[in-house]
């Protein structure tokens, strides 16, 4: 029988094959058939430590990496670690995520000292999407053990900060809403941070919810001194009034989009959207990054106006005269002119 479980199917193995008790998969999100769902008896536990002290295991299916039951015997405490240890990595809102989490902590701290090690790291240095979800995965893996403020904090920070990656920008109305129900988590255990409902009232904003938006700066500014209080009822007041155009997350989403169009060979569709959301100004007012104009001159280039995307690798090289792609590029047109 194969380990494969395709999307929609739920697997279950024959005991027989393999002589342990109740194997059962259940559908989770990206299932890779990496994993089989072992369930211990009931009075079945790891010894931990040089004492080899007894945790209890909990009457729960627990995932195992296939290759630990192969020989039909009970997983060993170290490949039931393993096992546990990675299922969370890759699938950290998993049903059942404290249970796995909690025997992590109990039986195996030294995986979760990793998680924490590795959150920290990636905190403290510039890093790309990979390791940005990567810090995403620990602190949701940590705060299954613990609804802590500041925990809910880094997440929605983290989720904001993906959703404003260029790469991620397909994605961003959903990173954004993981951002704000993590902030709003965060508020609810903890109403006076400033950093926190600054960062929501951004979002709201993006979504066009001026109003919640003006009343989240306001609170804020309640809470800190100057120059920052003035800058918070700034922005209120300039949202306030904005006018009633269409959402900055729609435009963020429209240049999101040119991705995907580029991907495809779509250049003069990618272009289109990239010289109207130009004009409009509002995404590069928010996030002003190299990317957007490295993109239109780009497509400038492959629609056969190298005139023009000369000028928009300038503009690239302007916000960020070391973008690479963007020199690349300017020095292959500045070459090529006569």
């Amino acid at each position: 029988m194969s380990n494969d479980c395709r999307g929609g199917i739920i697997c279950f193995l024959i005991p027989a094959m393999i002589g342990v008790k109740a194997v059962q998969a259940k559908i989770f999100s990206g299932n890779d058939g990496d994993f089989f769902f072992w369930t211990p008896d009931a009075d079945d536990v790891v010894l931990v430590g040089p004492e080899q002290r007894a945790v209890p295991l909990p009457q729960r299916p627990i995932p195992v990496h296939a290759h630990a039951i192969e020989d039909g015997n009970r997983p060993d405490d170290d490949a039931l670690g393993a096992g546990i240890y990675e299922y969370l990595r890759r699938y950290p809102d998993s049903e059942g995520g404290y249970d796995l989490a909690d025997l992590l902590r109990n039986a195996y701290p030294h995986y979760l000292m990793d998680i924490a090690a590795q959150v920290i790291m990636i905190e403290e240095k510039e890093v790309d999407a990979p390791f940005l979800r990567r810090k995403i995965t620990g602190l949701k893996i940590l705060a299954l053990l613990e609804s802590r403020a500041q925990l809910y904090y880094q997440l929605g920070r983290s989720y904001f900060e993906f959703a404003t990656m260029f790469t991620e920008l397909p994605e961003c109305r959903n990173h954004l809403l993981a951002a704000r129900e993590y902030l709003q988590r965060a508020l609810h255990l903890e109403a006076g941070n400033p950093a926190a409902l600054n960062l929501l009232a951004q979002i709201e904003a993006w979504f066009g919810r001026n109003t919640e938006a003006c009343r989240l700066w306001q609170q804020a500014a309640t809470l800190v001194d100057e120059p920052t209080r003035s800058a918070l009822l700034q922005r209120a007041t300039e949202t306030d009034a904005a006018s009633s155009e269409s959402p900055l997350i729609d435009e963020l989403e429209a240049l999101g989009a040119t991705l995907l169009l580029i991907g495809e060979g779509e250049f003069a569709a990618a272009l289109e959207i990239l010289e109207r959301l130009q004009e409009q100004g509002r995404v590069m007012a928010e996030l002003p990054t190299p990317e957007f104009y490295y993109l239109l001159g780009h497509c400038r280039e492959k629609c056969n106006d190298p005139g023009s995307a000369l000028v928009a690798y300038v503009q690239a090289l302007e916000l960020n005269p070391e973008f690479v792609p963007a020199q690349t590029g300017f020095d292959r047109l500045s070459q090529g002119a006569p």
